[in-house]
């Protein structure tokens, strides 16, 4: 009696307990679905962070769109020549430079945009009808890089028949980041009518 007593007694204390066998089935289940979690939890934060570097250099791409599309649209035609920026040629609306372009704004200054190949950043540059330097100043925020820059000029000179168009074709990216890049092309129409056609 005694005997069964000890035995019972045995055999409810294993049914309370675990085997070493169901530890580690327990132990790597837990550890099968902590990994995936974890996995899970990476691969958000990398999205997440795509998500902010796009928005970021799409937010800079549509400033600068807007900042050149208003000065090309206001930019005057040479009617004399008498401009410094457009080399002296009379009657002209822009003129294409290596990396950028010149036109003459509305204050009669000369302004250019124009890609630093050094520094891969879009820059302005503002100079008095003369050819003084006014202003030199960087576009683009640092931790960002222009990558391909292009403009087109469609009807820029008197007399072709055609209302001045600028085409601006444009790639950015983050700095020391493969991904994500941002391509846009955008065409401004020069807002005074050219009036011989």
């Amino acid at each position: 009696m005694a005997k069964d007593r000890h035995y019972n007694k045995m055999a409810k204390n294993k049914k309370n307990g675990f085997t070493l066998t169901e530890m580690l089935v327990g132990m790597a289940v837990f550890s099968l679905i902590l990994v995936a979690v974890s996995g899970i939890f990476v691969s958000a934060i990398r999205v997440q962070k795509r998500t902010l570097d796009t928005e970021e250099i799409s937010r800079e791409t549509s400033y600068l769109l807007e900042y050149i599309s208003r000065a090309l649209r206001m930019a005057k035609k040479d009617d004399v020549g008498e401009i410094h920026c457009l080399g002296g040629k009379a009657k002209t609306n822009y003129e294409i430079t290596s990396t950028g372009i010149k036109f003459r704004n509305y204050k009669d200054q000369c302004q250019e945009f124009y890609l630093d190949a050094t520094t891969h950043q879009l820059m302005e540059k503002i100079s008095s009808s003369e050819g003084e330097l006014i202003s030199t100043s960087t576009l683009t925020s640092p931790n960002l890089r222009v990558n391909y820059f292009n403009i087109e000029i469609f009807g820029a000179n008197q007399g072709d028949g055609q209302q001045p168009r600028v085409t601006i074709t444009m790639e950015m990216t983050k700095r020391n980041v493969s991904q994500p890049r941002v391509k846009v092309q955008t065409t401004i129409s020069q807002r005074q009518l050219d009036w011989s056609f």
